[in-house]
């Protein structure tokens, strides 16, 4: 009895130690900001990481800065903010309650965050998509370029830099 004990704490330490190696390759991002350049355009996302969740910075506007959520007219605070999951050395947040996608994902090395949407095709290729069997919808994945902005005054001065 003793023996099967021993073997139950051993597994248990081990799972412990996995994940608090998971929770450190992503621990600095906490109080932090992520500002993500798209590769091909002037679009870009801002998101800030604060208590294991994930606030996207709508707009910058008069100096003031508003971080808001799209769900902040209805939640109250505690529940504003999405949860992220870390798997396999990248971010994933804002899940999708119809196909269980998220629609961000953010490679913690490399620092690329792509961002996926289902789309709806036109008319002309929907008729298409009908005729062949396939489906009406098409899935577009953004890339963005992102930098780690360690306090509120960098960023303050990249969104003045980027939208004024």
């Amino acid at each position: 009895m003793q023996k099967n004990k021993n073997i139950i704490f051993f597994f248990f330490f081990l799972s412990m130690n996995s994940n608090a190696e998971d929770i450190k390759e992503y621990n600095f991002l906490d109080r932090k900001s992520i500002f993500c350049q798209n590769e091909h355009d002037k679009d870009s996302l801002i998101f800030i990481f604060n208590n294991d969740k994930v606030f996207k910075l709508e707009y910058f506007r008069n100096n003031k800065d508003l971080i808001h959520d799209e769900f902040f007219s209805f939640k109250n605070l505690d529940e504003l903010g999405n949860s992220f999951l870390y798997k396999e050395g990248k971010l994933y947040w804002s899940k999708n309650p119809w196909n269980n996608y998220y629609q961000f994902a953010y490679d913690v090395k490399k620092k690329i965050l792509k961002q996926r949407h289902i789309l709806k095709k036109n008319k002309l290729n929907s008729i298409f998509a009908d005729l062949a069997g396939k489906s009406r919808y098409y899935l577009k994945v953004n890339k963005f370029k992102c930098d780690l902005i360690n306090n509120w005054e960098e960023l303050k001065v990249k969104l003045k830099k980027n939208y004024l």
